[in-house]
């Protein structure tokens, strides 16, 4: 995706709602998983409205309990089936300190 000016809608929205297209093109699956990697407080959470999203969360130092431990600098320590989404927001979130977002 090409970013041709700063968006005015706050990242949490914008993912929410890309993930709200994703899950539109699944069809009709069930179960979509999405892991969210670095969620810290699991923020992203309360914007997820769709109830296929299997939300899962992995922080290298998880601030919700529900958040599971994961330094992502190591081989994926769980038996949890693949992602079909994973959305990268402490990413997004450092290009737009830089500028960049």
């Amino acid at each position: 995706m090409h970013l041709k000016e700063n968006s005015p809608l706050d990242r949490y929205d914008w993912t929410a709602k890309k993930i709200n297209e994703i899950t539109g093109s699944y069809g009709d699956a069930k179960d979509i998983t999405m892991y969210d990697i670095g969620s810290r407080d699991n923020i992203l959470k309360q914007y997820i409205r769709s109830p296929e999203i299997c939300y899962m969360a992995f922080d290298l130092e998880p601030l919700d309990k529900s958040a599971e431990e994961w330094d992502i600098e190591q081989p994926f320590p769980y038996a949890y089936p693949s992602p079909q989404i994973s959305p990268c927001l402490r990413s997004l979130s450092i290009l737009k300190t830089h500028g960049f977002v």
